[in-house]
């Protein structure tokens, strides 16, 4: 949860617990230890609303970004050597695959 946390966030300036929640197919509940765990490493951090002082926002820190830039690389560095060797309608035809299984588990 703690990537998909950074990479939602690395993707949006800034936003609420509910709204990353939301983009991440939760509820905000389900978020607490990652976001408290990622907040003590520095990777993230919380600013209040300059709209709705009761609203809090999270961020991505400068450090957050450049580890989540580091784990993308690698993530795609390694589907690049797994796909290497295989034709572009097998590996379209892999994709379609995953794409439907969340669909398929959601069921």
């Amino acid at each position: 949860m703690d990537r998909t946390i950074l990479d939602e966030l690395s993707l949006n300036d800034s936003l609420t617990k509910k709204e990353l929640a939301k983009n991440l197919g939760t509820i905000h509940q389900n978020l607490t230890r990652s976001i408290k765990r990622l907040q003590e490493q520095q990777l993230i951090s919380f600013a209040t609303s300059e709209v709705d002082m009761r609203q809090t926002h999270i961020k991505i820190t400068h450090q957050g970004m450049d580890i989540n830039n580091k784990i993308n690389h690698s993530i795609n560095k390694i589907w690049a050597e797994l796909l290497n060797n295989i034709a572009q309608p097998d590996i379209q035809a892999f994709t379609n695959v995953l794409e439907v299984l969340p669909k398929q588990a959601s069921q």
